[in-house]
């Protein structure tokens, strides 16, 4: 604050003018400001006051309590974390200003709503302990609070799961981005702040970018960008989140604006990187990150990838294969590697969703902290990679997927559903299956004919 009054938020660069206050004795004692992400009750003029008694009112780092004036002008006020990232950037109508933070639906029996740090987020102090517990054992109350202010403002829910982002830590992070031509089609996701489709690059690019904003609070291993014509130097995690994310940005600004690749070099990239993770045990394993469009055609065909993948040592070189077009057969060929461990796929947001409902059932919680978190996690967490697989959950990990205690009867509903999708999609499977037998068999018997018909003729002309 200086000597006018004013006070300058260091994260949105808002100046707020506080009205003077009246002189104050040597005797008072300092406050500490409201800590970071809780929750204070303020009156209109913007000054906290005494959780105990609300005729009081106080500032942040000035001395005494003053009688606020009219205590029934109160309000709770949800206070910005320390280091929270800004979304603007040198392309803002990539990386939009989104909509503040609303709380979850509930109440839920059980659950404490004021626990430290989250604000209103429910603690399930009573009903969950361990996913809070852990969250707090595992990340500082400054980034506890950036983390959930992501998932819970700029994203949506899930907040309950996010201990399981410090796995992260232990990994250094790559990302391999597609800049072929093809990456300019226009029928990526719908932006959703213009409505209008993006191309898959400006995708790839969004997805990124609310990525970048995440780990910006998780002290990971290291941070690596490229695109097939352009490496990046690491990231350095040392600075600020807010610093942290703007160089990331900044790396998929170039990207962005920058040239394209004639082709789609996958395999080399995929190969150079996996050698890197792999030559010294000594160095971290290391999570790789591939946003493409389609199948490789230059260098190594899918076929190579696939062996690649097979013969990776998966604990070491984890893979999220990111599907950035709505074409199926262009992508058809990472489901197809998805079956090989720590190898995870994931869509944009709408069609993870559909994907995940169709074998989950409606009841399942498919939230956009889920999907982000998927994205990060799945290539090491099997919690995100079976979602969208043929797997019911038990009833422990699907009460800690909703957040809440859940009944005996809610768990039921939802394995019944779950297991009636599941069947009826491995009952079609097995019918595309047979067809396909059928379909080759009687290929293979056609041409045997036709040879054996050849061969005859070539007799009879003899």
């Amino acid at each position: 604050m200086d000597t006018k009054g004013h006070q300058s938020n260091s994260v949105n660069n808002q100046r707020v003018t506080y009205p003077p206050q009246p002189p104050f004795s040597s005797s008072d004692t300092c406050r500490s400001p409201a800590g970071s992400g809780n929750r204070e009750q303020v009156n209109y003029s913007g000054f906290t006051l005494n959780s105990h008694d609300p005729n009081i009112q106080h500032m942040a780092n000035v001395p005494g309590d003053r009688s606020n004036i009219n205590p029934a002008h109160g309000r709770n006020v949800d206070f910005l974390p320390q280091g929270a990232v800004s979304p603007a950037t040198v392309h803002p109508q990539l990386y939009p200003v989104l909509p503040p933070y609303s709380d979850p639906p509930p109440p839920y029996p059980g659950i404490n709503y004021q626990h430290s740090g989250f604000g209103s987020q429910p603690s399930m102090a009573t009903s969950l302990p361990f996913p809070i517990e852990r969250f707090q054992r595992e990340f500082t109350p400054e980034q506890q609070c950036a983390i959930s202010k992501v998932l819970g403002g700029s994203i949506n829910g899930s907040i309950w799961l996010a201990y399981r982002l410090a796995a992260l830590k232990n990994y250094e992070l790559h990302f391999i981005i597609d800049n072929s031509i093809s990456m300019d089609t226009r029928d990526g996701m719908v932006h959703p702040v213009t409505e209008m489709k993006m191309t898959r690059l400006e995708e790839a690019v969004y997805r990124l970018g609310n990525v970048a904003d995440l780990l910006a609070h998780i002290p990971v291993m290291g941070i690596k960008i490229q695109s097939f014509t352009e490496e990046f130097l690491p990231i350095d995690t040392r600075g600020t989140p807010a610093a942290i994310a703007m160089q990331m940005k900044r790396c998929l600004d170039s990207i962005l604006w920058g040239g394209r690749e004639s082709s789609t070099p996958l395999y080399p990239a995929m190969l150079r990187t996996i050698k890197e993770s792999e030559r010294s045990p000594q160095s971290p394993p290391r999570i790789i990150y591939v946003f493409n469009d389609g199948e490789p055609n230059e260098g190594g065909s899918k076929d190579r990838i696939f062996d690649l993948l097979q013969h990776r040592k998966p604990e070491r070189s984890p893979v999220c294969l990111v599907a950035c077009t709505s074409v199926r057969p262009a992508v058809k060929w990472m489901n197809e590697a998805d079956e090989q461990p720590n190898v995870h796929v994931v869509d944009d947001f709408q069609a993870e969703m559909r994907e995940v409902k169709e074998h989950q059932g409606a009841r399942f919680p498919f939230t956009e902290g889920f999907y982000l978190m998927s994205t990060l996690l799945g290539p090491i967490d099997p919690l995100f990679d079976k979602a969208d697989e043929n797997h019911i959950f038990d009833s422990a990990d699907y009460q800690e997927i909703c957040g809440r205690k859940i009944s005996r009867a809610e768990y039921d509903l939802y394995q019944e559903e779950a297991y009636q999708l599941q069947n009826s999609h491995a009952r079609n499977e097995a019918y595309r299956r047979q067809n396909r037998y059928a379909e080759n068999e009687a290929y293979r018997l056609q041409n045997r004919y036709a040879e054996n018909n050849d061969n005859n003729d070539s007799c009879l002309i003899s």
